[in-house]
């Protein structure tokens, strides 16, 4: 048995922590892959653009939009306004991303647009806008940068979500 000193142990259990860390990471990337995923399927199922009495809104967000799924405001929405109000069907489609903030939002929105063609635009955003990410990633130094990209990572995000809880 080969014997490890004590700064190989250190260095493996460092290592160890990195490699753990990335494959957490890579899995709470593809989950959240496999959500968005779903929310594009349950999208393209709610509405039909040949349809001339079909209504369709857009609502644009961040998590308070995107998740719960059935339950999640733009589905109650829809749920409400094709109940109440007859003549006309109404197609209420989930663009909501967890995690995303304005400026993210505001740069798939001519996409959005041009993909859906809705009649209107319902959005809900501002609350992940923390570090005022509008401002021009080239006015910002090293150290500000390297805070957005951990900012950026979702094993962040799951810790910061644990320890708000």
């Amino acid at each position: 048995m080969v014997k490890t000193s004590f700064k190989q142990r250190i260095g493996l259990i460092i290592l160890g922590i990195i490699l753990f860390t990335v494959i957490v990471e890579v899995i709470l990337r593809i989950a959240g892959f496999v959500y968005l995923f779903s929310q594009e399927c349950r999208n393209q199922l709610s509405y039909n653009r040949f349809n001339p009495k079909q209504y369709r809104i857009l609502c644009l967000g961040e998590s308070t939009t995107a998740c719960e799924g059935e339950t999640s405001y733009p589905r109650q929405l829809e749920a409400i306004l094709n109940r109440k109000i007859a003549g006309l069907e109404f197609s209420v489609i989930n663009k909501g991303a967890p995690g995303t903030d304005t400026s993210g939002i505001l740069g798939e929105l001519e996409d959005n647009l041009k993909k859906y063609k809705p009649h209107m635009v319902i959005t809900m955003m501002g609350i992940n806008d923390n570090d005022n990410l509008v401002n021009n990633i080239s006015n910002r130094r090293a150290s500000s940068i390297l805070k957005m990209v951990v900012k950026d990572l979702r094993i962040y995000k799951l810790l910061k979500l644990i320890w708000v809880r």
